[in-house]
Formats: structure tokens, sequence, C-alpha cells
């Protein structure tokens, strides 16, 4: 029953803006216009909203529940991921690593309405509260050298500053390398992991981690001052994860265009700005000149003459001069 369910879910979903008879469903699917109903009572009872009208049939309106027929419904990628959609995972980077190690190969994208112990960089935590996030990762293998992962995120950060900025009318910043903030509050989080290919054929593994603080309220205590949320879309949580999958799978199926780069650029955080950078357990102080073609952050050392290009570290920003 279930299949017929996620099926019936499918139809509607690509028909969002009209009505498709029972019937026609009943064809399509060469079952009895009973397990349709049934479906239909059944997709209704997990929440989605189905308007039904004698001699019209059935049209789903817009909801946010995360699924994965209305993902698919939303992308436009000529390549779309696997999707596999929980209620609730420990983490999605840690759930697309599991299925690398067991020799999963398919380009696929894990999301999760909550997550009990997210990933974030420096080993920290990503808070994951259910309902007023999105949270996935894209698993995809690659034969590029596990050194351009630092360039799979900044195309991850731009991916992601488009959609919110398609779906909220408001402009998105970046701070390098991997952090999305609007209004000087960071709302998004991007945790890019690498993983050697086991089995020898010259193919690596690439994690892209995503945590986007939608319509999230209340944060803990220690982010407080330092998090918040997109506020309302324009639509859907299923069509902003595929705005986004669908310009990233773009950014990594066309690695030497970078088109990226000059949307990465535009909305840099921190250009000019004196920050303070940890690197390899080393605090150094400069100045942050600009994001090198490779998503390095271009660093000029207090007291120095030449630039440095950093590619891994923490960055913050310095009040005090």
């Amino acid at each position: 029953m279930s299949s017929v369910k996620d099926s019936v879910l499918t139809r509607l979903s690509e028909n969002k803006d009209k009505f498709t008879s029972g019937q026609t469903l009943a064809n399509e699917l060469s079952v009895t216009r009973c397990a349709i109903w049934k479906a239909v009572c059944g997709l209704r009872k997990d929440g989605y909203v189905i308007e039904s009208v004698s001699n019209k049939g059935y049209k789903l309106h817009e909801s946010d529940i995360l699924s994965e027929a209305e993902i698919k419904s939303h992308l436009k990628t000529s390549i779309p991921p696997k999707i596999i959609v929980f209620d609730s995972i420990d983490s999605t980077n840690s759930k697309a690593k599991e299925y690398a190690a067991n020799g999963h190969k398919e380009t696929t994208l894990i999301i999760a309405n909550s997550q009990t112990n997210g990933k974030g960089r420096m080993g920290r935590t990503f808070y994951s509260p259910k309902d007023t996030g999105l949270y996935m990762s894209l698993l995809y293998t690659t034969s590029q050298p596990l050194e351009n992962a630092v360039s799979v995120t900044t195309a991850a950060s731009v991916a992601v500053a488009l959609a919110i900025e398609e779906m909220t009318g408001s402009p998105a910043q970046i701070k390098w390398v991997n952090d999305v903030y609007m209004d000087g509050k960071k709302v998004c989080g991007i945790l890019t992991e690498a993983m050697l290919g086991l089995d020898g054929d010259g193919e690596n593994i690439i994690i892209v981690g995503i945590g986007i603080n939608i319509t999230t309220k209340t944060f803990p205590e220690e982010l407080a001052d330092k998090a918040a949320s997109t506020g309302t879309l324009s639509g859907s949580r299923c069509m902003l994860a595929a705005k986004i999958i669908d310009r990233l799978i773009y950014f990594i199926e066309n690695p030497s265009e970078k088109t990226h780069m000059g949307e990465y650029r535009k909305r840099s955080l921190l250009d000019g700005k004196k920050v303070r950078l940890i690197c390899a357990g080393n605090e150094f102080f400069g100045t942050a000149m600009g994001i090198s073609d490779d998503g390095g952050l271009i660093f000029l050392p207090d007291g120095e003459e030449n630039c440095k290009v950093i590619r891994s570290g923490e960055v913050s920003v310095r009040f005090n001069n």
C-alpha cells in the first residue's frame, strides 16, 4: 500500500496546480479506484492537504512536509540524485558516510526533518530542531583530488545563498569558508567531508552537509546572539532543497568553469576586515584581502607585506584593532 501512496504523492506533486482524476491515477498506476482513495486518505493522515472535487479529482496543496516525491517535483537538473528522507536522524553526514563505507556510489541526497547530533565544523554540533530547518547531505563520487573539497564548499555556499535570496527576497552573505549569514547572523552552516575511495578505482567520495535555520525562533544560550533564521520562505522546504541541489550539482558537474566564484566574492563578509585566524592550532591576526580562485582566503598577516592563501581554518572578525 505504501508504494501506491508514494506513487500517488509523486503524481499529485507533479501536477500540483491542477486536479488529477482518480480514474487517471488508477489507470497510470494499474490499481483500483479504491486503492487510490485509500492512498489519498493515508496521505491526508500524514499531514498532506489534498482537495477533492467530484468530476475533477484530487489536487495537492502546498505543504511543508519533507518528501522524496515533492523534492523530485521541484528538481530541474537532468541528473537528479537518489533521495532518502528521514523524520529524525542522528546526522545526515554520518548516514552518508555509513552508506559510503558500505560501497554506495550513487549520487544521493539524505535529508531529515530533525537531527539529534547534527555535525558542524571543528567537532561542534549543529542545532537541528524538528520542523523548523532544512538538514541534508549530498553524497557523490568524483575523480577530482580531495584537496578540491574547499572549492566544493564555496560552491555549496553560493548555491544556498542564491536559493535563500530567491525564496526570501533578502540578501545573504558568506563568511569564509562555509557559513551563510543574513543581517549579521548565521543562518546556515556547511560541512564538507572527503573520503578516499576504498576500492582503488580512482574515485573519491565527497559529502556536503548543509544545515539551514528557517523558522527556528529559540536557540541554545551559546548560539542566541550568533544564530538566526531565514524567515518565511515563498515556498516549501522541499522547494528550497531542490533549488540548492540543482545549483550545487551544476557547479559539481562543471568544476572547470568556477562560475560560482563571482557570486561568492560579491557576498564575501570578510573582505577588508581585520580577522583572527586559527589554523592548525595556531593563532594569527591580520586582514582578509579577498578570495582566491580555488576558494582560499587571501590573508595578510599583521606586520607582513606578502599575503598568504589559507585553505582551511577558522576565522573570527576582530572589532578591536
